[in-house]
């Protein structure tokens, strides 16, 4: 069972790097369109991490998810303000 704590305990590794590179583009002003793009980039990030680690639960009959997660995590996300579809 070890290996599979270990999956997400990197995936959560790589997601607390992320959060520190976002946190370094958020604040530098004045921005521009790269810095734009790199926010993006790590949002989607951060998301691919979350979904990568419910997959992985999902996959070891943890819980049981749809074939719709994406467009539920992704709705749930724009009701919440955080995406527009």
């Amino acid at each position: 069972m070890e290996e599979y704590e270990e999956y997400p305990r990197a995936e959560k590794q790589a997601m607390e790097r992320t959060m520190e590179l976002l946190s370094k583009g958020l604040s530098r002003e004045p921005k521009e369109e790269l810095d734009y793009a790199g926010i993006a980039a790590y949002l989607h990030n951060l998301y691919s991490g979350v979904e990568n680690i419910l997959k992985q639960r999902a996959l070891q009959g943890q819980f049981n998810i749809c074939n719709g997660l994406r467009l539920f995590l992704t709705q749930k996300a724009a009701i919440l303000g955080l995406y527009t579809l």
